[in-house]
């Protein structure tokens, strides 16, 4: 049912991008492009293989996209079923940009390094959290439980040597959204 849903809705998206490629609306056209990657997200849902639900680089990549392109491009998930990649459309002004701050963000730690800095982002602080003057969209949360990961609860082999081969492991947390910051 959520796989008809989602073809069904590209289907009608596809003659609407090529209508407003013909018509020189590119903002509509990316536009499109983002609505068909979030359905692909929500009713394929395929940012990750069953065969390993753990590994979410492709999450975030998208996340990490869409916050650092802001307003100088649009991103979604592409090669259906596979968790394979991600598609950008990035401004040719920002590529560069995009290119340096994606690389750092999968390639260095923040212990080792300033990713933000390196990244060229902004960070600010807002009702006692830090976010970036670069975001469009923020979600203020008020954490509401923490637990420290334990490798004794992995529920697979391999990722607990893959990610933290220095048993350096993070807290994982819940939280409430109490606020919602959205750029004008």
């Amino acid at each position: 049912m959520l796989r008809a849903m989602h073809f069904f809705g590209d289907n009608a998206r596809v003659a609407a991008q090529v209508a407003s490629l013909r018509e020189g609306r590119f903002e509509d056209f990316l536009n499109m492009i983002k609505a068909s990657g979030d359905s692909s997200f929500k009713y394929l849902q395929n940012v990750y293989t069953n065969r390993d639900v753990q590994n979410q680089a492709v999450s975030i990549a998208l996340a990490v996209s869409e916050n650092v392109l802001g307003n100088h491009g649009v991103c979604r998930v592409h090669g259906g079923g596979f968790a394979g990649t991600i598609q950008a459309f990035v401004k040719n002004d920002f590529v560069e940009e995009y290119r340096k701050a994606l690389n750092l963000c999968g390639t260095k730690s923040g212990r080792d390094c300033d990713k933000d800095k390196e990244a060229g982002l902004t960070p600010y602080y807002v009702e006692g959290t830090t976010t970036y003057e670069e975001a469009d969209l923020v979600f203020v949360c008020r954490k509401l439980y923490a637990q420290p990961m334990k490798p004794e609860f992995f529920t697979v082999d391999g990722p607990d040597e893959k990610w933290y081969p220095q048993k350096d492991y993070h807290t994982m947390y819940l939280g409430e959204i109490v606020k919602v910051l959205v750029r004008e």
